[in-house]
């Protein structure tokens, strides 16, 4: 399922802007890969571009600041290793090493980044901020259950989080300045996972199997008053908001069971696949600042 693996993989169609086809990658040093790479596509003509690519690297979950600026990302040397946090700026350009750990979400000024980790307790991941150029890091979350995915409300109060503290993954929230607080967001049945704030901070958005099938809902902040805005027998999962506001990017397995980029609009009409034959599940993905494209982690199909 899509929900917690770091791993996915999102192939379009179109050919790479390097003129190269998708399943031959070449990296920087002329080698071939078959990994996991960021890629850029354009919302509306569905063409990529390859953003980073290493052979020996795989890379998972570029985020993107406010300001469009920064792009963060985790990088690993094979399935179920240690994570290193990078943050480059947008052209790829000042590269560094953050932290030790995965999955980072971009405070609204730019910061800082909430990321998890197991820094403290190997094997236990739990939810963390740091400084955008690195240095001490904060430990908002301390429960021995898995805790991932964060996500920053538009005001920068709040960091969300995706736990399975209950046996099931729930979505939880808690005060970014203090790590105190903690509440609860979803108690459905079936998982919740990756909250997504609407940039104006009137809505919330997660993928949800509360109704047995995996579909991408709409409440308010609080999670009360969710409304289903897919429809489908395939799982769809781990929604992000464009800039505006006015769209919405998921993942969907409803193409033939394997994972692909879709966009629609914030009330879940006009649905458009943007990527094909993606493989695997999410890594995570981002709108650049302009909302003409989004940036995400694919690899070549076998």
């Amino acid at each position: 399922m899509g929900r917690r693996r770091i791993v996915v993989g999102i192939i379009t169609v179109a050919a790479l802007a390097a003129g190269v086809a998708a399943w031959r990658l070449i990296d920087n040093r002329g080698s071939r890969i078959g990994r996991h790479a960021i890629y850029v596509t354009d919302v509306a003509t569905g063409g990529s571009r390859v953003w980073r690519a290493v052979a020996d690297r795989d890379m998972w979950a570029p985020a993107v600041s406010r300001d469009g600026a920064s792009i963060a990302w985790h990088e690993t040397t094979a399935e179920g290793a240690n994570a290193d946090l990078l943050v480059a700026a947008a052209d790829g350009t000042q590269l560094r090493r953050i932290v030790g750990g995965s999955h980072a979400a971009w405070s609204p000024d730019g910061v800082q980044l909430a990321f998890e980790s197991q820094i403290d307790q190997p094997g236990n991941f739990d939810i963390y901020v740091i400084g955008r150029n690195g240095g001490a890091t904060r430990r908002l979350t301390r429960d021995s259950a898995l805790e991932w995915a964060p996500s920053w409300s538009a005001d920068g109060r709040l960091i969300g989080f995706t736990s399975r503290r209950t046996g099931t993954d729930q979505l939880y929230v808690v005060d970014a300045a203090s790590g105190s607080n903690e509440r609860r967001v979803t108690s459905g049945p079936g998982d919740a996972v990756r909250l997504a704030w609407s940039p104006d901070g009137a809505h919330v958005a997660f993928g949800s199997s509360q109704s047995g099938n995996a579909e991408i809902y709409v409440a308010d902040p609080d999670g009360s008053h969710a409304v289903a805005i897919t429809s489908d027998p395939a799982d769809d999962w781990d929604p992000v908001w464009s800039p505006d506001g006015r769209r919405i990017a998921f993942l969907s397995y409803r193409d033939r069971g394997v994972a692909s980029l879709y966009v629609m609009d914030a009330d879940g009409a006009n649905q458009l696949r943007l990527s094909t034959n993606a493989i695997e599940d999410s890594g995570g993905f981002g709108w650049l600042a302009d909302g003409r494209s989004i940036i995400h982690a694919a690899a070549p199909r076998d």
